[in-house]
């Protein structure tokens, strides 16, 4: 259900929602044979496939251009008058490896409160560093370059959120219990935007190529955050926490 059938980049790219996690196939359009070839097909983002996070999407191209991804965040607990929201727009992009990019749109940043910067430097064995701010929703920003045995983290409110392990040939992301393979950038680094609202959160990987929407069990009313590392090598590029601001005020 909920096809969408879009060219983007030169490439045309089917989505479909098949009662499981969106499916998408990549390829090029004849479309005086009304052939489709597929190049490229996986899940959009990954979860779930008996309660996918992440569903039924839509496309819409903006007046720039933009191809704007939009879908719906389900699976919430029974019981509040109400089940689903939105997820983020993003920006949908065919990458140089042939697979659909999402990345959220930079007007997000109009939401963004309070900064907290930590700056470079490195986390050794068992560094941590330590957030605490008072508002429900943030906006993470990290940048690492890993060292060859990778093993960083990012835990919420005391439960592990975040977690990623491997080496130049191998990596695994872990996203609240979604598991992805993910290599580090050609320079060996990993670079992740987190966006935490409430009881959803959406992760973009190395300028997102990977993408994860994933519901916690435990509601936040504020985040306590400590990023660690197990990695004596790991350096710490950019470690930013914006407070996020309602859009409806």
């Amino acid at each position: 259900e909920c096809p969408n059938f879009v060219k983007v980049d030169g490439k045309w790219i089917l989505l479909t929602s098949p009662y499981r996690e969106i499916e998408y196939m990549v390829g090029d359009f004849d479309v005086e044979t009304l052939t489709f070839t597929v190049e490229q097909e996986g899940v959009l983002d990954p979860g779930f496939s008996d309660v996918p996070n992440f569903y039924a999407s839509n496309i819409l191209f903006d007046e720039a251009g933009r191809c704007i991804l939009l879908g719906w965040v389900r699976g919430f607990p029974q019981g509040h008058g109400w089940n689903g929201a939105l997820a983020l727009p993003r920006i949908l992009t065919i990458g140089d490896d042939g697979h659909p990019h999402q990345q959220p749109i930079p007007e997000l940043a109009q939401l963004r409160g309070a900064l907290t910067d930590f700056g470079t430097h490195r986390l050794t064995g068992a560094g941590e560093v330590e957030y605490t701010g008072a508002a429900p929703s943030v906006e993470v920003q990290v940048a690492l370059t890993l060292g060859e045995g990778a093993n960083v983290g990012l835990v919420l409110n005391g439960q592990t959120l975040v977690t990623y392990q491997g080496t130049e040939q191998n990596g695994q992301l872990n996203v609240a219990g979604t598991e992805v393979a993910l290599l580090p950038n050609a320079d060996g680094s990993l670079k992740l935007q987190i966006f935490i609202d409430r009881s959803v959160v959406e992760l973009f990987a190395n300028d997102g190529k990977v993408a994860v929407t994933r519901l916690i069990d435990t509601p936040t009313d504020r985040c306590r955050l400590t990023f660690y590392s197990r990695d004596p090598h790991c350096e710490v590029q950019t470690l930013r926490v914006w407070e996020m601001q309602s859009a409806w005020e």
